[in-house]
């Protein structure tokens, strides 16, 4: 059996000196029914031939329709989740506006490659608090890598907007 990979970005930002970031609700029944542990990092399935920081990036452009501003891109590396998936993540600051609405539709004439990203109900920021209550267990290491990278460089990311 081939595990399916994932790739995603886990994007946050300094909003009201709180660091903050942003995470996608699957829309799917269950998942908008129950809050709590169904919230994920905007990601999408890749095929075996697919760069993996690449596909993380159509990921995020795909959930959101805007390309993420690529500076202070910090891989977090994978987790293995309980669909028996491998999931990879990179972070990076962004200045998102999660008022935009998700994409929520799929666009005729996509690749089939597209045609099997996930559909997102919400994006929005969380601090991350906030965000390890919401998130999905499997992913939940990604955000204390996150706080790790963050503790490092100190101010420096919470001032960076690219």
């Amino acid at each position: 059996m081939q595990l399916a990979v994932n790739a995603g970005l886990l994007v946050y930002r300094c909003h009201q000196n709180e660091m903050q970031v942003l995470l996608a609700l699957p829309d799917s029944s269950f998942a908008l029914k129950k809050d709590a542990g169904q919230w994920t990092i905007p990601h999408a399935p890749l095929a075996a031939q697919d760069d993996l920081y690449q596909g993380a990036i159509d990921a995020f452009r795909h959930a959101t329709g805007s390309a993420p501003a690529l500076c202070h891109t910090t891989p977090l590396g994978w987790i293995f989740d309980p669909w028996d998936e491998i999931f990879y993540a990179w972070s990076c600051p962004s200045a998102y506006n999660a008022a935009q609405p998700p994409c929520t539709a799929r666009l005729r004439g996509e690749s089939e490659r597209h045609q099997h990203l996930p559909v997102f109900a919400a994006l929005t920021f969380f601090s991350l608090d906030t965000a390890a209550q919401k998130i999905q267990r499997a992913q939940r290491p990604f955000l204390s890598r996150l706080r790790q990278e963050l503790n490092k460089h100190g101010s420096l990311f919470c001032a960076a907007i690219c």
